[in-house]
Formats: C-alpha cells, structure tokens, sequence
C-alpha cells in the first residue's frame, strides 16, 4: 500500500495498480507526494516505483504548489509551558512580586512541558513527514528538565540553608541556658564564701550609769 498526501491533506492509502488508475483518469496529480512502509520521507508520487506518469498531465505542477505540513499543537504548547516555566524560576523580580508564588507555578509547567514535549516528538516522528514542529517540542523539553534542574538546585540550597539556621538557633539556646547556669552557679558560690555579717557587741548595747 502506498499513502498519498496532497497541500498536507492525507488522501489515502492505494495499491500500486489503483495508483496508476486514478493517475490516468485525473484524481491523482503528478504533484502529489507518496510514502511507503520503510521509507524516510515524502517523494513525489511520479518517482515511485511502478507508477506511470500520465502523457499529459492534467495539471501541471508549478500550478499545485505544496503546502507545508502543519505544526503540532502539542510542540507548540511544550515549548510555550516550558520558556514560562524557565521564566518563572529564573526571574527573582516576579518572585518578590508575587510573594514566592512563581516557584511553585513553574514546576507544574514544566512537567506539563515534559510530558507534551514527548507526546509531540512521538507523534510527529509517527506521521510520516505530514507534521512538523520537532523542534518546538525540543525545546520545550529542554526548558522543561532545565527549570525542574533549577528547582531541584534551589530547594538543594534551602534545605541547607534550613539546617544551618535550626543549628544557629540551637546552637544560640544551648549557649543561652550554659551562661544562665553558669551566672546562678557563681551567685550560689559567691553566698557560700562572703562570711557571715558579725554580731553587734551586747556591751554596746547595755545602756550606761550616771
């Protein structure tokens, strides 16, 4: 069976000798492009093996001319997720615009570009030369596992920053409780050592004779 497309419109899949038929009567035009199990790419439908040309063909072809094969939707929204995604997590401005909320938007958008970035390059690789758009879908890959690296690496540098404050803090308590027992210790040895006040002398005391 050989598959025939036409301005990027997929026309069907014929047998060789159907081929020809609908070549002689006009259905099918010299400018059509034509692709077979184990081929690589669209040809001309003329150039296949086994076709024979019309005398005169009916239309000629600079008269038809090929449009491009349209663009996958899923590229286009892998790389559109991704570059947000990317914009998010690099711009501290929004950060502190926002109150830190874009860090925790860019890793949903960047899985979301992930995902379609793949779903895109499967599908495009499937269809034969009739979609485009494999690189838009690279680069929302790209920019995808670039923004979760970034996030990745930014919750690597809070969490050690999170330790280091706790250990401050600790640290700051334990010192704090150590001079307290420290300061009562030597109040407690200071009252031990100071020797008691003496006792007024009684003779002092006795009022004196006239």
């Amino acid at each position: 069976m050989i598959r025939v497309a036409r301005q990027g419109a997929l026309l069907g899949d014929f047998p060789l000798g159907e081929l020809n038929q609908r070549l002689a009567a006009g259905e099918l035009l010299t400018s059509d492009i034509a692709w077979t199990e184990g081929m690589t790419a669209w040809v001309p439908l003329t150039s296949m093996p086994g076709i024979t040309a019309p005398a005169a063909p009916l239309v000629p072809a600079y008269a038809v001319p090929l449009n491009p094969a349209p663009v996958s939707g899923l590229a286009v929204g892998s790389m559109v997720c991704g570059v947000m995604a990317l914009l998010l997590i690099c711009t501290p401005f929004l950060w502190f615009l926002f109150f830190f909320l874009p860090p925790f938007f860019s890793i949903p958008l960047a899985l979301v570009a992930v995902l379609l970035g793949h779903t895109a390059r499967s599908g495009i690789r499937r269809s034969g030369g009739s979609l485009q758009g494999a690189g838009m879908a690279l680069a929302g890959l790209l920019t995808g596992y670039l923004t979760l690296a970034v996030s990745l690496l930014f919750a690597v540098v809070l969490l050690i920053f999170g330790i280091a404050l706790f250990r401050a803090a600790a640290e700051s308590r334990r010192t704090g409780a150590s001079a307290s027992t420290i300061t009562i210790e030597q109040r407690a040895a200071e009252a031990v050592e100071s020797p008691p006040a003496p006792a007024p002398d009684s003779r002092l005391l006795e009022p004196t004779g006239h």
